[in-house]
């Protein structure tokens, strides 16, 4: 230890590994694929990890933060938070050319939907798309009070021929606040129901273009969560259980 200048973060790798065994068997046991959030970690050995144990690729917020692990070699990456600068879409939509990694954008307005659109037809691409669902955390989305408005972006999108309506995104991230093992079941339980909800919805008015994909997850809510609770899920995005 004398040798470590502070400050400095140490990480435990066994006890890390650990906890990627046991989040990868929580969601096996689920039935969902695992896309993991790095927007903690933010670092490619672990992200590395995570697709060894089973991860079909990563989740993040930031553009430029997606863009190191898109030139890392990572063939997948998600990006959480909506993004709308044009400058930030052409140098993913760059990156993801470049190193042949397929990349996904959230999107809750229609206005997202047209940037994206633009920056993917600049780069001649075809992207997928999710359509973001309020939850409960209140932050970004679009809840289910305002179905009429999540069909027209979902309608938005299929019209699109530079978009796929690949499914839906949700982040339940008020489950921090949940004090219990039973109040992060409920938390997880009713955004389960809230994506079912949207997902027949969205079936039954575009059955040409259904809900392939549901991405949704955080890190409390993934410590409960089994196959009764997540029967319209299949991809589990938690992230900070890399540190628990």
């Amino acid at each position: 230890m004398d040798s470590v200048e502070t400050p400095c973060v140490l990480v435990l790798h066994a006890e890390m590994q650990q906890n990627l065994r046991a989040h990868a068997d929580r969601c096996r046991a689920a039935g969902l694929r695992m896309f993991p959030h790095i927007k903690t970690h933010k670092t490619l050995a672990f992200a590395k990890e995570q697709i060894a144990m089973g991860a079909d690729g990563v989740t993040c917020s930031k553009a430029d933060e997606g863009i190191v692990f898109i030139e890392s070699g990572v063939k997948a990456v998600l990006f959480a938070y909506p993004i709308f600068d044009r400058r930030k879409l052409d140098r993913i939509f760059a990156a993801q050319r470049k190193h042949s990694c397929k990349v996904m954008f959230t999107v809750d307005s229609i206005f997202l939907v047209q940037n994206i659109e633009a920056a993917a037809q600049a780069h001649a691409c075809t992207v997928d798309v999710l359509v973001k669902i309020d939850t409960g955390l209140h932050r970004v989305g679009l809840p289910l009070a305002r179905l009429e408005e999540i069909h027209a972006v979902w309608k938005r999108v299929v019209e699109s021929p530079s978009l796929r309506a690949a499914g839906l995104y949700s982040h339940a991230g008020h489950s921090y606040g949940g004090v219990s093992p039973q109040a992060l079941y409920e938390i997880a339980k009713a955004e389960n129901e809230t994506l079912g909800t949207v997902k027949t919805s969205l079936n039954t008015a575009f059955p040409d273009h259904p809900v392939d994909k549901v991405f949704a997850g955080s890190t409390p809510t993934a410590l409960v969560i089994n196959a009764a609770c997540s029967t319209n899920i299949t991809h589990c995005t938690a992230g900070n259980y890399v540190f628990l």
